[in-house]
């Protein structure tokens, strides 16, 4: 079963507003939310994919940088 996270839990997670989040979304960096019953809500797993993806973007280009 698919496991959601609030959308402010989300922004705490990442460090950032909630505004913030709402632009990256609309932007096409973050992903997409998803409204269940009135309430913004996002996948686990794709928050935490998309987490693990920045941080791999993050350190190679730590690497480009420092070469």
């Amino acid at each position: 079963m698919t496991e959601f996270i609030k959308q402010r839990q989300a922004a705490t997670e990442l460090g950032v507003s909630v505004r913030t989040l709402q632009r990256w979304s609309a932007s096409g960096y973050f992903l997409k939310p998803i409204r269940l019953g009135g309430r913004v809500v996002y996948d686990r797993s794709a928050l935490e994919d998309w987490k693990h993806r920045l941080r791999r973007s993050d350190s190679s280009h730590a690497t480009t940088c420092t070469e």
